[in-house]
């Protein structure tokens, strides 16, 4: 068990070798002298302890993640097996620059911005706790709103700019899967709510390929994966996750893509402009069995374009005409789950050709996500939107 907690305070292992680290902890202790053995284990962790003490007494970790600041308040929900941010958080910090510009190592010309984050006591980012707000939104940094400002989330211009009381529940990161679970768990600590919720998929990174964990994973080793995230998420872990990542980065190509709009440059993920690109979605996976899980608890679903999809026909060299093909497989699903669907990709680009003719974007020009100009933009067609469905009104 010592030499196991040594190895998983660093937050780079998996469930696999967290067991053959257990297992060799019971082979040391099975020699002739295991004593030495346990000494020799305890010693060891102790060591690990004082390290991670260090590093949370110097603020190692958060020196890492200057250029990312808000990977600071990032922390792990055990019991709903996700991560979230701080609860009850109130926080200001400025972003030096954009996720994009953190990837590349170097400041890309975004500036910077200053960001008021604020979170309830689910850890999500909310102005206040839930008092029976009749829509949530489920998603992740584009609900978030991770790289802009409180006063700028969706869900406070459609309270603000339309009168829809909306909470978000949102996170970093996450897929199909994710919102399945965040949504059933928050319904099931709000039994009989009237509240409607509307799901939104980023075409980035909610189009891979859709796994359950619960129906694929024993029992035993999602227990032990949550387990594990505890420490990933401590100073220790955070700082060698993200020392390991930059190690890992300066052995691939060039993740961002670097183009002009309106002579003003702008710069994409590598990734996003492939998923973008690519004529077909190749692999959904469990994608149309999650989204039936989800299909009773769901007023709408939102598709949220990449950047790139947004400013393509704006660039100063013009990819041609983009595939649709994220877009027109959950226009297929949705259809059969007769849920309605609004595509933001029109009142973005809407949005961002007015913007560029005043030299500004709806989406940061060195980071993946909206500004606050998009998020109004995605805010001032979504109100109309579910104003209109039906059993709704203003």
């Amino acid at each position: 068990m010592a030499l196991a907690h040594a190895v998983l305070l660093f937050g780079l292992v998996g469930e696999n070798e967290i067991l053959a680290g257990f297992g060799a902890g019971l082979v040391a202790l099975a020699l002739p002298r295991p004593r030495l053995s346990l000494a020799l284990s305890l010693g060891a962790l102790a060591a690990v302890l004082l390290l991670a003490g260090l590093v949370s007494f110097a603020g190692l970790d958060r020196k890492a993640m200057r250029s990312t600041p808000l990977a600071e308040l990032i922390t792990y929900d055990v019991r709903h097996g996700h991560q979230t941010f701080r609860p009850k958080t109130r926080a200001s910090f400025t972003l030096p620059y954009g996720d994009l510009a953190a990837m590349r190592g170097r400041d890309l010309g975004g500036g910077e911005r200053t960001v008021e984050f604020a979170t309830d006591s689910r850890g999500l980012r909310n102005d206040a706790e839930y008092t029976d707000q009749p829509w949530l939104l489920v998603g992740d940094s584009f609900v978030v709103a991770s790289a802009t400002d409180q006063a700028h989330t969706l869900s406070r211009f459609l309270a603000t700019e339309h009168g829809l009381a909306a909470y978000n529940i949102a996170a970093v990161g996450g897929d199909l899967a994710d919102y399945r679970t965040w949504l059933r768990d928050f319904l099931a600590e709000h039994p009989g709510i009237a509240a409607r919720a509307v799901v939104f998929f980023f075409e980035g990174n909610d189009f891979g390929p859709v796994r359950d964990p619960e129906s694929t994973t024993p029992a035993w080793r999602l227990r032990l994966k949550r387990y594990m995230n505890l420490y990933r998420f401590q100073p220790l872990g955070k700082l060698c996750t993200v020392l390991a990542g930059r190690l890992r980065a300066a052995d691939r190509s060039d993740p961002v893509q670097d183009a002009t709009a309106g002579g003003r440059p702008i710069h994409f993920l590598g990734r996003y402009v492939e998923v973008a690109s690519r004529p077909a979605f190749p692999n959904p996976g469990e994608f149309r069995d999650m989204l039936a899980a989800l299909r009773p608890h769901l007023a709408a679903a939102v598709f949220i374009p990449t950047k790139y999809r947004v400013y393509a026909p704006l660039l100063d060299q013009p990819p041609g005409d983009l595939p649709d093909a994220q877009r027109d497989y959950l226009s297929r699903v949705c259809a059969d789950f007769s849920l309605p669907l609004l595509d933001l990709t029109p009142a973005l680009r809407t949005a961002a050709a007015r913007a560029l003719a005043r030299g500004e974007f709806v989406y940061w020009p060195d980071d993946t996500h909206w500004n606050a100009a998009g998020i109004r933009a995605a805010a001032d067609a979504l109100a109309p939107f579910l104003s209109g469905l039906p059993g709704t009104g203003r």
